[in-house]
């Protein structure tokens, strides 16, 4: 197996370009294509699907076929209360702090924190090659990037205004957690 050769400041300078060049054409928070197509609210959705399943009676219907609509109705009506209830407890959580654990979201959305726990969102802040690379950048352009890495890995931190510069153990706990739910 032949030695690899050392990682050369040009190669690294290289790599951070693509690299960067990569972060530029990913949409900006806000833009057209960050935004997912506008979904009916739950409540409109049940009422849909309950017109949906309701077809119109006959004579020729039996009872059972007759409460039909009557059972799409009931259920159509207990998914909105559930979709109240969420929003109330989103209500009561934002409350208590502007930023939540993931460890809190994950109460409720198991499978979602489960998923995001082992992805590498849950590391975008705590990467030593994100750290490393971040700080090579800012001590090479004499911190002219300031945070501009720091926007995407840790929106929470950007947020509450946090330096790039500061030890991951002085940042707000989550703000640590990388790109997490809030």
């Amino acid at each position: 197996m032949p030695a690899q050769s050392p990682l050369t400041p040009i190669s690294f300078a290289l790599a951070t370009a693509a690299m960067m060049s990569a972060c530029l054409a990913w949409p900006a928070a806000g833009s057209e294509r960050d935004q997912p197509a506008a979904a009916p609210r739950i409540e409109e959705r049940a009422a849909q699907d309950a017109a949906a399943e309701a077809p119109a009676l006959t004579e020729s219907k039996t009872v059972e076929e007759a409460d039909a609509p009557d059972l799409a109705a009931a259920k159509a009506a207990e998914e909105a209360d559930i979709f109240e209830e969420a929003e109330r407890q989103h209500e009561l959580l934002f409350k208590e702090t502007r930023y939540p654990s993931a460890a809190t979201c994950g109460t409720c959305h198991p499978k979602h924190y489960e998923e995001w726990s082992v992805s590498q969102h849950s590391y975008a802040q705590l990467s030593p090659v994100y750290m490393a690379i971040n700080n090579f950048l800012n001590f090479s352009t004499s911190s002219s990037m300031g945070d501009f890495c720091l926007r995407c890995h840790n929106q929470v931190g950007a947020n509450l205004g946090e330096s790039p510069f500061i030890s991951n153990l002085e940042r707000h706990p989550t703000s640590r957690e990388g790109i997490t739910c809030v």
